[in-house]
């Protein structure tokens, strides 16, 4: 009787703890959710979404930074929920709350549920509150958690319609930002690592697999080769390419076993899976002969963004700092107690250090961008001394390994937070034991206290009191500073224009006409995207015709492109002679020549 009752209680708690770490981690997102801001970010994400509400569509009416698919969505989102930047917040949040059981479940395939609930929590953290904003990364890390998991499904049960939705989350992730290809090329070295069929005398696809290895490597290094330096090689094409060479290595070391066909039986279902959403897609751009401005602006303007928005990843010359974490969760057999209390004290040590930034919150940051390719890289050698040699394991490896990708080519400070899950996943995977729970109760502690209350850049300095996220604007809290700027400019643009009007403002200030709930008169969302050739004509003449009344120069800080010419600026000042400075931006209006064509009879 006490045995069952026993029992009994582990199972209510195993079935209770769980869900209530789940809500905790939806409480906690929640109580960061309005806090901070991108201005271009959010007026991009907004902007983009009002006008396909509006009837337009994104790339044939109007440029989209990304493919497409997020602006359709978002559309949705302010068709229910109204149309405030809180509402795409909120539709991340609801989307974080269904991605996380994923997230355990997967974590379950590793580890017992407590351990899995640990890790989750700290998936959690590491994720989207660390970048509050419905950014298409986020959807893309959603969608590639969820393929995943039907892949590893597919693993277990021989399903084809597992396969099928796993190419599906493919689809989507495409259609939310061409990042959604990483994705799709790590589900396509899952099917190769599958396929091990009877054995054969025939080579032929030892050397079908072969080539298309080589090729995509080959054809990942010359990509990346467009970010100078060793660096992009060893964070985008290294880890990649640790695991072809893995693949090749076992292909031919041993009689091959290989079946051509069945591979590519299955590679057909994954892509019908993904041809799924897409087709759906691409029913209106074909509907209305705009497929070409599709590709034009899906496919081939993005490419400017090595021009105008590229950062490269962590330098080699840091690599030094993941040492000392590789060191603590090596498994180098059972620590003695007295080592866990050291590594323990140390690293509170650390984590009281970080919380005042400075030099130590910076190293913590420096180091996990590196963790992604040592992490693949030590999987590989597990797989291949078969210490680690399921099919969830890999998996999971091979999306830490190509995830990583989103940080092409722009690989922001914080972005290692749009994948970060994969590896923290891969770690559960790869090693366990007291030392990597202190190092995980760490980097729990260090989300939580250090980086989500935002109080430091991730260099260790201190963000100034004016900048921290203080005053509410359209329901998110934003800086004072930036607040007052922008109150000050909403102001003067509605003062100067009828409601329903326009409102021009350049560049890459795609918030101005959402804040002001003015309409844009050009298709240009990020200057930088638009065709230069004749641009400024076009914008001269786009302002005459739509009579617009009123415009907005200067740029935000984190803007990507160039400053407006001076010929545009000499015609803008002549045609809009009357102006007001507010901080870094200047907003400019035409004189009225009688008193009707005074805006809102001011």
């Amino acid at each position: 009787m006490a045995v069952g009752a026993h029992d009994s209680d582990g199972y209510r708690v195993k079935r209770i703890v769980p869900p209530l770490v789940w809500v905790a981690c939806g409480v906690y997102l929640a109580s960061r959710l309005a806090y901070g801001w991108n201005p271009h970010d959010e007026g991009l994400l907004a902007q983009t979404a009002l006008r396909v509400l509006g009837g337009e569509l994104p790339h044939r009416d109007f440029d989209d930074a990304y493919t497409g698919g997020l602006a359709i969505y978002h559309a949705g989102v302010f068709r229910l929920l109204g149309t405030s930047l809180i509402a795409l917040r909120i539709a991340l949040l609801a989307a974080y709350l269904a991605w996380l059981p994923v997230v355990y479940w997967i974590a379950r395939k590793f580890g017992a549920w407590g351990a899995a609930t640990f890790v989750m929590a700290i998936v959690a953290v590491w994720s989207v509150p660390n970048r509050v904003a419905a950014m298409p990364s986020w959807y893309n890390l959603f969608l590639a958690t969820a393929g995943a998991a039907a892949l590893i499904k597919f693993l277990e049960t021989r399903r084809l319609a597992w396969l099928v939705t796993a190419g599906v989350a493919g689809g989507l992730s495409v259609l939310v930002k061409l990042t959604g290809l990483a994705y799709i090329a790590a589900a396509l070295l899952v099917l190769v690592w599958d396929e091990r069929g009877k054995a054969t005398t025939s080579r032929a696809y030892s050397w079908v697999v072969t080539l298309a290895l080589v090729g995509f490597v080959a054809a990942l290094s010359r990509a990346v080769a467009r970010i100078p330096g060793a660096s992009p090689q060893w964070h985008f094409v290294v880890p990649a390419a640790a695991l072809a060479a893995l693949l090749l290595w076992r292909e031919w070391r041993g009689p091959p076993t290989g079946q051509l066909g069945q591979l590519l039986g299955r590679t057909m279902t994954f892509c019908t899976g993904i041809a799924i959403p897409v087709g759906i897609f691409l029913v209106p751009y074909i509907a209305s002969g705009s497929i070409h401005a599709l590709i034009q602006g899906a496919l081939i303007a993005p490419g400017q963004r090595l021009a105008f928005a590229m950062a490269p990843p962590e330098s080699l010359r840091t690599l030094w700092a993941v040492i000392p974490w590789v060191v603590a969760v090596v498994p180098w057999g059972r620590p003695s107690r007295a080592t866990v209390v050291v590594v323990g004290v140390v690293l509170a040590a650390l984590l009281v250090a970080a919380a005042q930034g400075g030099a130590a919150y910076a190293a913590v940051w420096t180091s996990i961008r590196h963790v992604a390719p040592v992490l693949v890289i030590a999987g590989a050698i597990a797989v291949a001394r078969d210490l680690r040699s399921t099919g969830e394991f890999w998996v999971v490896l091979c999306m830490t390994a190509l995830t990583g990708l989103v940080q092409f080519p722009y690989a922001g400070s914080d972005y290692v937070s749009y994948f970060a899950a994969f590896p923290i996943l891969c770690t559960f995977g790869l090693v366990g034991g007291a030392l990597p729970a202190l190092v995980g109760a760490f980097f729990l502690g260090f989300a939580v206290f250090c980086t989500n209350p935002h109080k430091f850049r991730i260099n260790g300095e201190r963000i100034p009191d004016d900048q921290m996220p203080s005053q509410r604007l359209d329901g998110l809290i934003v800086g004072a500073t930036e607040a007052r700027q922008y109150q000050s400019i909403i102001a003067l643009v509605r003062a100067h224009s009828p409601e329903g009007g326009y409102v021009y403002a350049a560049p890459d200030l795609p918030d101005i006409s959402v804040l002001t709930d003015r309409r844009n008169p050009t298709r240009v969302i990020y200057d930088f995207l638009d065709e230069p050739i004749g641009h400024d004509a076009r914008v001269l003449r786009t302002l005459a015709e739509k009579h617009v009344g009123v415009i907005v120069v200067g740029g935000y800080p984190g803007g990507f492109s160039r400053a407006i010419d001076q010929n545009l600026m000499t015609a803008l000042r002549q045609q809009f002679p009357d102006s007001a400075g507010v901080g870094p931006y200047v907003v400019r209006w035409r004189p009225p020549t009688t008193s009707n064509d005074v805006p809102n009879g001011k």
